[in-house]
């Protein structure tokens, strides 16, 4: 988990389908990216997450033993659903 408070977005590591989903501070999801997999741009199973202040996701992969770095732009830019098995959070009341 982690949260980018210029963009106020969370991002939320996801192990059952080896991506990184997006969040708007309202719930709402924004994009989902990443694949499964052992290739370069692939992960197995996201771990720790860290935003930087430029916006980019740093996503850690235990399984593969390498970290990967998702630009702000790339990581937006793609799907715009969660796949349909995936949880929907839910937002505390206040």
């Amino acid at each position: 988990l982690a949260y980018d408070p210029v963009r106020r977005i969370v991002y939320v590591g996801d192990n059952r389908f080896a991506m990184v989903h997006a969040f708007a501070e309202s719930g709402e999801h924004l994009a989902a990216f990443g694949q499964g997999g052992m290739g370069p741009d692939e992960m197995s199973a996201p771990g720790s997450l860290y935003v930087d202040a430029l916006g980019k996701v740093y996503v850690v992969d235990a399984r593969n033993a390498k970290v990967l770095v998702f630009g702000d732009k790339a990581a937006l830019g793609r799907s715009p659903q969660p796949p349909a098995e995936a949880p929907k959070l839910k937002r505390r009341n206040q």
